[in-house]
């Protein structure tokens, strides 16, 4: 009986164990409000049918050299075959949901094509699902630290208060939540490996981080994070490779998980392409690294990360104000924004085509909730007299609720194209601040504002 007491007192009795509770409740309300199954392929659309396309390419079609008519995004080879211009990471993490939807679909009445409503509601509760078992890890990763209150609080505000919300419900289909969910994977075990020196904990962190340079190859900067977090000076880092290399056998077979996503993609371009690497993207998109739009890509109102997130700005203001055993992982969240910043803002298309906000860094959150934690704490604790405690606290309410109920807004305005997927400026931002609901006319004056890219000087290197 005492057990059972105290685990329902370790769970039950927990602030973010309801909230849980209550973002499965809301995941339930928004997925009859958010989703769109009878307009289209949704959310089979955009890039999400590209990362898709291996799915109905092997189950319905039997064809994985995309020979068979279809409008996907592939490069055409001599040799009559295609390839797509995207990994097939992204359609191994949709599979188990396909697979369901395929049973079903060959079982009733529906279209066993891919695209059905089964396909479309097995893909979407997946995708929530996906982001929902992140947000649990990450809950395990701040209650190391923080108390149950900072953490609750910490969650509600990125997941409630980012694009985050946007790239779970509008559409979760895309690659961002996923690798939200591996990288919060990826901090558990980091952790566990670091305190428990268990080579379990080492293999799953190789195969996490190697599944998500699959996915994006940008996301090898993670590697970082074993060999950083809590080193303060130069000999914790050479006692931290001392460590590393200490595994040697283990460390080599790590290498190989780490590597074998990847080696599945070579071995698929090998047979249709015929060579081991195939660059997709072709030359005309690339980095300029002489000329990254730090700026635009930070403060502009065509996609700026702080304009249309300003709840990371908390995070950011949080880095100085790590302390205790979290202080040790201040030096890599620096080199973390550092190299990602400049990384990310270097690419032919800084602002990643039609998105809410700046996509390209949501699955960084699973790290910026340390810092956003660590910004909480120190203001719970800074202030000793009552009354200018609790007036503070009130003050930064007031400021949580305003930024989370904008996001919450205009993610809704953006699933609706009063904000644009791109070519917002600042006239056509201002004239959508403050409201939720627009007629005809104030949606078209918005739109007179709307200026779109010219991508094809982009890829020629016109930066704005």
């Amino acid at each position: 009986m005492q057990i059972v007491f105290n685990f329902i007192r370790s769970v039950f009795l927990k602030p973010s164990f309801y909230l849980f509770i209550f973002i499965l409740i809301f995941s339930v309300d928004r997925f009859k409000r958010w989703s769109d199954f009878e307009n289209g392929n949704f959310p089979m659309v955009y890039d999400v049918d590209q990362y898709y396309s291996y799915l109905p390419a092997y189950f319905v079609h039997h064809d994985l050299s995309f020979s068979f008519q279809h409008n996907y995004w592939t490069s055409n080879l001599p040799n009559g075959k295609h390839i797509p211009k995207v990994t097939m990471g992204m359609a191994l993490l949709y599979s188990p949901f396909f697979l369901t939807a395929h049973a079903i679909a060959k079982n009733s009445n529906y279209k066993a094509d891919g695209y059905s409503l089964p396909y479309k509601m097995a893909m979407h509760i997946g995708s929530i699902l996906f982001s929902m078992v992140g947000l649990w890890f990450c809950r395990k990763n701040l209650l190391r630290f923080f108390n149950e209150y900072i953490t609750a609080i910490s969650l509600i505000c990125i997941y409630f208060g980012t694009n985050l919300f946007y790239y779970t419900y509008g559409l979760g289909e895309m690659p961002h939540a996923y690798l939200f969910f591996l990288f919060s994977l990826f901090i558990h075990f980091c952790f566990k490996w670091l305190e428990e020196k268990k080579t379990r904990s080492l293999y799953l962190l190789a195969f996490l981080a190697g599944y998500a340079v699959l996915i994006r190859p940008t996301e090898i900067i993670i590697l970082l994070f074993p060999l950083l977090i809590f080193v303060n000076n130069a000999a914790d880092l050479k006692e931290r490779l001392r460590m590393v290399f200490s595994y040697r056998l283990k460390l080599m077979f790590a290498l190989f998980l780490f590597l074998l996503p990847f080696f599945v993609q070579m071995i698929y371009w090998k047979i249709h392409a015929g060579s081991w690497f195939f660059y997709s993207y072709g030359e005309d998109e690339k980095f300029f690294f002489k000329d990254p739009q730090l700026f635009n890509f930070l403060f502009s109102f065509r996609k700026g990360w702080f304009l249309y997130t300003p709840m990371i700005l908390l995070a950011l203001f949080g880095i100085p104000l790590m302390k205790g055993k979290v202080k040790g992982m201040r030096s890599f969240m620096l080199l973390l924004l550092l190299i990602t910043i400049y990384l990310l803002s270097s690419w032919w298309d800084w602002a990643y085509g039609g998105s809410f906000g700046c996509r390209a860094m949501i699955q960084y959150y699973a790290f910026l909730l340390f810092p956003l934690a660590s910004f909480f704490n120190f203001m719970n604790e800074i202030f000793k007299e009552k009354f200018i405690r609790v007036t503070s606290q009130i003050i930064i309410g007031v400021a949580l609720v305003f930024m989370i109920d904008l996001n919450l807004d205009q993610s809704w305005l953006y699933k609706y194209g009063i904000i644009a997927s791109d070519g917002m400026t600042k006239e056509a931002y201002l004239l959508t601040i403050g409201k939720t609901e627009f007629n005809s006319e104030e949606v078209k004056n918005i739109q007179n504002y709307i200026i779109p890219p010219d991508r094809e000087a982009m890829k020629k290197g016109k930066r704005d």
